[in-house]
């Protein structure tokens, strides 16, 4: 299951994989790494974006920027 698209896989469908997504990330919230309320089901595209997304506002320093969320 993907919430990004709100699909669902199984482990029957080649080429998709589901990864575990900390929804606030351990590096804002190191508290929250073992939380399961932060934590959410992406396949590895929609992982992979998020984190490129993530990764790039940190290096602009818009980190706490709405954009994140949106």
């Amino acid at each position: 299951m993907c919430l990004a698209e709100g699909r669902i896989t199984t482990d029957r469908m080649p080429g998709i994989v589901i990864e575990v997504d900390h929804i606030q990330s351990i590096i804002d919230r190191p508290d929250l790494v073992l939380d399961a309320s932060n934590l959410q089901p992406l396949c590895r595209e929609h992982h992979n974006a998020k984190h490129k997304k993530y990764m790039s506002m940190l290096k602009s320093n818009k980190k706490n920027s709405d954009e994140w969320f949106g």
